[in-house]
């Protein structure tokens, strides 16, 4: 049985669902459209944040707000795909910055690292001789044209 508070919590949160819900539901009677779902996320995401601010330790929490936050994810993505329109309003209504997944997804060590800062190193080594080998080549060529003009 749900004591006061939390009784109050779940009303709170409803109440907060309604508010989402209204900014971007099709018609009066629309509960089961995706934007509909991503704004019932979207209100359960800002009620973990919130409950995650006063216990910051509650790891469980954090692991269904990230759970729901890949789900929102997966729909917003669905959304922009079929009807790019309602997704603009979907996030400019609720406030949601849409950012793109990385292309592919690699994991840095300090070894990968230690490499891609020896092959920068390498890589700008090799341009500044080609920049100097292009430089020699350019004055030999006027050289020869000097020499070709004056005859």
């Amino acid at each position: 049985m749900l004591g006061p508070l939390e009784r109050n919590k779940s009303e709170k949160l409803r109440l907060k669902e309604e508010q989402l819900i209204a900014k971007v539901q099709r018609d009066e009677n629309d509960r089961s459209s995706t934007e509909v779902k991503v704004a019932i996320m979207t209100a359960r995401i800002r009620n973990f944040q919130e409950h995650l601010h006063k216990h910051p330790k509650d790891k469980a929490n954090k692991r269904w707000m990230l759970m729901t936050i890949d789900s929102r994810k997966k729909k917003l993505k669905f959304l922009r795909r079929t009807r790019y329109e309602s997704f603009v309003k979907v996030c400019q209504e609720l406030g949601i910055t849409y950012t793109f997944p990385p292309e592919y997804y690699r994991r840095v060590t300090r070894r990968w690292l230690a490499k891609k800062a020896f092959c920068n190193k390498v890589f700008k080594a090799v341009q500044k001789q080609k920049a100097e080998q292009r430089e020699k080549q350019k004055a030999t060529e006027a050289k020869e044209k000097e020499l070709t003009s004056s005859k």
